[in-house]
This record gives structure tokens, C-alpha cells and sequence, in this order.
């Protein structure tokens, strides 16, 4: 994804800034991930990320969650649990999806939990 500084923390000066040369630039990139833990006959998955949604975040062209988890076999209906670090968009993003309009669950067998 890539953040305005201004976007991304807004009540800090430029000056503060100065000292980390990679958030220096007034846009900057910042890597977002989900992870997936198998066993005991069951798959979770921590933070679900940003997906391709429409809300104004630039991200750069890049593989989508659910794409991902294609590459290894596992399909929505394949998560058992979904666990949620904490509740902002780039770790909750794709935990919903959006269906002839109605907002649906992306994972519909899971039990979502905010941990």
C-alpha cells in the first residue's frame, strides 16, 4: 500500500520524520500481510489485509488475499477461523465481501474473532 505521510499520521511534523529516510519521501510503501496456520484438521487465518476495495489507499498492483491463498489449494469455504489483531481496514479489509450488493462474510465458515 502506499500512504500520504500526511494520511498516515497526521499530527507529526515533517521534522520527525527526517530520521527515517525510507518514510521521508511524501508517499511511502508499506507491505501489508495475513498469515494462515494449518492443523488439527483446521485452517485460520490472522488479519485478512486490504483488498482492492475502494477506499482512496493507492496500492500498487500486487497479489490479492484470496489469490494467494488459491496458489496453495485453500479456498474461502476452507477457513475455519478468522482471527482479527485489531480492527483497521489494511488487517480487516477482505474479511467481507461484497455480493449483489449485500456485504457478506469472505470466509463464510469461519467464526471471526478480534483478538
Amino acid at each position: 500500500m502506499i500512504f500520504q505521510r500526511e494520511d498516515f499520521s497526521p499530527t507529526v511534523a515533517k521534522e520527525p520524520w527526517r530520521q527515517y529516510p525510507a518514510y521521508s519521501n511524501p508517499k511511502f510503501e508499506m507491505n501489508i500481510g495475513s498469515c494462515v496456520i494449518k492443523g488439527n484438521s483446521k485452517t485460520r487465518l490472522v488479519d485478512t489485509g486490504l483488498e482492492k476495495l475502494d477506499h482512496g489507499i493507492d496500492q500498487p498492483v500486487r497479489e490479492t488475499l484470496l489469490s494467494e491463498l488459491d496458489a496453495f489449494n485453500i479456498i474461502p469455504n476452507d477457513i475455519d477461523i478468522v482471527f482479527l489483531t485489531h480492527l483497521h481496514m489494511d488487517h480487516v479489509g477482505t474479511g467481507m465481501v461484497k455480493d449483489n450488493g449485500v456485504w457478506k462474510p469472505t470466509f463464510p465458515n469461519a467464526r471471526y474473532l478480534a483478538i
